[in-house]
């Protein structure tokens, strides 16, 4: 699946970030090293957005197609590697970006001093992660009613990302166990992956039926997978981490 440009840019007293640009509609996909019946994975990952023309661009406000449809679904999870989640084939456990309960519309709003955020109803500062579950066409929902804060400001500034803590947990009764966390104005992205993957994570309950990975956990889904489907945006990608826990 196609990548972004790897760019770096000086912050700081000259330290370098490197990061990713996922140009629009282009997905971030790796084989983790995730043994095959891992019971439960955390995700940590410190990302911006940045407008189209250059990494130091502005995004501007936007909101992802609606209804949603597959590829409109603002995505952090694991996947089998077989392709887009929520098309036939695949399977993934994870995140959705975009509260269900407002469509899983996943919208981005940009403030007149350059902070941008995610919105769950295009008003609110906060966005409403919930877990989702795919076997190929058939998905399940974790419906999010917590809210959770990932502002960002300006490439140019202090705080200039935001850190996202996603835990699950395959549960012997089929059931996905979704945890999150996250953390606005993070302006070393070394520090801030290191204290994503050791956050506390706020526990929003179970994903109810649709599970296939029996009692031996296997599930399958070992490959990162992160997509946003914004079309006058980039998700900037500053680091990533992935660990199986006990």
């Amino acid at each position: 699946m196609a990548l972004g440009t790897i760019a770096s840019k000086t912050y700081g007293t000259a330290l370098e970030d490197r990061f990713l640009l996922l140009e629009p509609g282009v997905a971030y996909q790796r084989l983790t090293g995730l043994a095959e019946g891992w019971r439960r994975a955390r995700i940590a990952a410190v990302m911006s957005f940045v407008g189209l023309t250059g990494p130091d661009v502005l995004p501007v406000n936007e909101d992802a197609i609606s209804p949603w449809t597959p590829a409109s679904l603002f995505l952090i999870g694991l996947s089998d590697g077989q392709g887009l989640p929520g098309l036939a084939g695949v399977k993934f456990v994870g995140a959705t970006m975009c509260s269900m309960n407002h469509g899983a519309i996943a919208r981005l709003r940009v403030l007149a001093d350059g902070t941008a955020r995610l919105s769950y109803n295009g008003n609110s500062s906060a966005h409403d992660p919930g877990g989702i579950l795919c076997s190929g066409t058939a998905t399940m929902w974790h419906i999010p009613a917590t809210d959770f804060y990932g502002d960002h400001k300006p490439t140019s500034s202090e705080g200039f990302c935001f850190s996202t803590t996603v835990d699950l947990a395959l549960n012997s009764d089929n059931t996905l166990q979704f945890g999150y966390q996250s953390v606005s104005g993070v302006t070393n992205p070394t520090l801030g992956i290191s204290a994503a993957i050791a956050a506390g994570k706020s526990d929003l309950g179970a994903i109810n039926g649709g599970g296939w990975w029996g009692d031996d956990g296997n599930s399958g889904c070992r490959h990162l997978f992160i997509r946003c489907p914004f079309h006058l945006n980039r998700l900037r990608i500053h680091a990533l981490r992935v660990m199986q826990l006990a």
